[in-house]
């Protein structure tokens, strides 16, 4: 934990320079998109990190062959971080395209807020509807 803590950490500051450092530029839009995007993220990978570990350890705990379990875990893994990865892409990239703006920005930041404000709640909701 102390070193994801040490990486946000490192993460944040190097955000923040770069943010002061183009504020008058006049593509500010743009890198406060990539600010929010790497917010985002960042919560989103922590959420699904713990999703797993939660996932991983109920199949653990399943009376099934070892070779069963390391084959669940793989499929759960590659499962969760593919859906993932291939709506990020397609969100960011319809961003960019149709809906990059301030407003857009703020609607981003806020939804950063709030899915690590509720990540407990999130986790327990998807790691109760996934089935094993």
């Amino acid at each position: 934990m102390n070193k994801k803590i040490s990486i946000l950490v490192i993460t944040i500051a190097i955000i923040i320079l770069l943010r002061c450092i183009f504020d008058s530029n006049e593509n500010i839009i743009y890198i406060v998109v990539g600010i929010n995007i790497v917010a985002i993220v960042f919560v989103l990978y922590t959420i699904i990190e713990k999703i797993l570990d939660d996932i991983i350890d109920r199949i653990k705990k399943s009376e099934v062959p070892l070779q069963i379990i390391k084959r669940e875990i793989k499929n759960t893994q590659l499962k969760i971080w593919g859906w993932t990865i291939a709506f990020s892409a397609v969100v960011i990239v319809w961003y960019f395209l149709y809906a990059c703006s301030g407003l857009g920005n703020d609607i981003i930041s806020i939804l950063a807020l709030g899915i690590s404000v509720l990540d407990d709640e999130i986790i327990k909701k998807i790691t109760e509807i996934y089935r094993i």
